[in-house]
């Protein structure tokens, strides 16, 4: 191929051709006809390795592994528990017998 033809191919490649085509409904049915059957199957495809994978359990595995948190000790708790009991009291207490206050305003 010349240069003089390179040429003239690239110039043909951006020229604007102006053809009317007539629309044909059939085709434009047809064109989104298989445009959704190829995603509905593409669709499908992945729901099938989805459940196959999470039938076989890898799916979730990771690849670390987890460490174990730190367990509380039950005299640690019942110590909490104990404290907030006390302060529960005090608060009853506080409610029964008020104190005595001064009013400022008087």
């Amino acid at each position: 191929m010349s240069l003089d033809r390179y040429t003239q191919f690239l110039k043909g490649l951006f020229r604007r051709k102006r053809i009317i085509r007539r629309r044909d409904p059939l085709k434009d049915w047809k064109i989104i006809l298989m445009f959704f059957s190829s995603m509905v199957l593409v669709v499908i495809a992945l729901t099938g390795y989805l459940f196959y994978e999470i039938n076989r359990g890898e799916i979730f595995r990771g690849s670390q592994k987890v460490n174990r948190p730190r367990t509380l000790e039950r005299s640690a708790l019942e110590g909490v528990i104990n404290e907030y009991n006390d302060r529960e009291s005090k608060l009853i207490d506080r409610k029964i017998y008020q104190p005595e206050t001064i009013d400022p305003s008087e």
